[in-house]
């Protein structure tokens, strides 16, 4: 695709792309997440300051949430971060969309994750009150 617009000389501004690889896992536990990347100048075009929107989504399409970052842009690169405060379960996908100042659409990126929890019990329930000692317990 990019092959595309760099023949139709229609590449945008500015890269983002996500420090996680696609399909990596996150532990649920570390939410709070502060999830990373990176915005690279394309163009001579591209604005000295890049709003970055970060939005975790569900594979039904229903947002989990969402973070704005406002990212200076001087040079070549620049890396940003943004922290999410809602852990999605399961699988997942990280959008970043990179807008200039007046919300045009410069460029975005879609990363899945899968976010996992340890294993754990919740409830140990038997089906009768009182067991006297040498009773086996009743099955199913």
């Amino acid at each position: 695709m990019r092959t595309l617009l760099w023949a139709a000389r229609r590449e945008p501004a500015v890269q983002i792309a996500a420090d996680l690889s696609d399909g990596e896992t996150l532990d649920r536990a570390l939410w709070p997440a502060t999830l990373s990347g990176k915005l690279t100048r394309r163009g001579e075009k591209a604005p000295g300051q890049v709003a970055v929107e970060a939005r975790l989504v569900r594979p039904d399409g229903q947002f989990e949430d969402s973070a704005k970052v406002t990212v200076p842009l001087p040079g070549e690169e620049a890396a940003f971060a943004v922290k999410l405060g809602a852990p999605p379960r399961g699988m997942a996908f990280l959008w970043l969309i990179a807008r200039d100042a007046q919300g045009a659409v410069l460029d975005w990126s879609v990363t899945s994750l899968s976010v996992t929890s340890p294993a754990s019990l919740e409830r140990v329930q038997t089906q009768t009150d009182v067991i006297e000692p040498g009773e086996e317990l009743p099955r199913g």
